[in-house]
């Protein structure tokens, strides 16, 4: 499952984006789910979960820097690449198989993570856009059956190199939400 919400300032994106973690919390414990969090609006969807002690969030990254991205795409291709393993050697396809499988034979137990990154096209305006669509690209045609599912936020995906998103995640997107958006877009 993956989602991209897009929306000018000021059209509920954040609001959008705090439902979402809230919301995930309240209704999952964080044995079940996980949210990993990067802000590229140095901070304005994610802040206010740095200090708010919920264990659910397990990452939040808000400095507005490209390192971050390539560090967490990296991150999740790992994650991803351990769930697979464990899932093969325990014959399961899927989060939902092994996790019966892993309650049973008491092993490890793998919450869902959303991995949710405000402001995405940001990461779009560096140099390193062609490395990050790939990495975009490869991990969402494989991440659901591991339990791992992106939410991006965006104002646009038509200012810079941003349009590299939409051939990186839209094909694979499950869902797609529109705010608000300027007249031109």
């Amino acid at each position: 499952i993956g989602y991209m919400a897009i929306g000018q300032s000021g059209s509920g994106k954040s609001s959008f984006f705090h439902s979402l973690v809230l919301n995930g919390c309240m209704k999952h414990s964080p044995k079940d789910l996980q949210f990993w969090l990067l802000d590229f609006k140095n901070g304005g969807a994610s802040s206010k979960y740095s200090q708010s002690g919920l264990p659910h969030i397990k990452i939040i990254a808000e400095n507005n820097k490209i390192d971050d991205a390539l560090c967490l795409f990296q991150m999740v291709l790992e994650e991803m690449e351990r769930r697979s393993k464990a899932f093969n050697k325990n014959f399961a396809d899927n989060i939902v198989d092994y996790n019966k499988i892993a309650t049973e034979k008491e092993l490890e137990y793998f919450p869902r993570i959303i991995i949710a990154i405000d402001e995405v096209q940001e990461i779009f305006r560096d140099d390193n856009a062609s490395v990050l669509q790939t990495l975009i690209s490869s991990i969402t045609t494989r991440m659901r059956s591991a339990g791992m599912h992106f939410v991006m936020v965006a104002q646009n995906l038509s200012d810079g190199k941003s349009y590299m998103l939409k051939d990186a995640f839209l094909p694979s997107a499950t869902g797609r939400i529109c705010f608000r958006v300027a007249p031109d877009i």
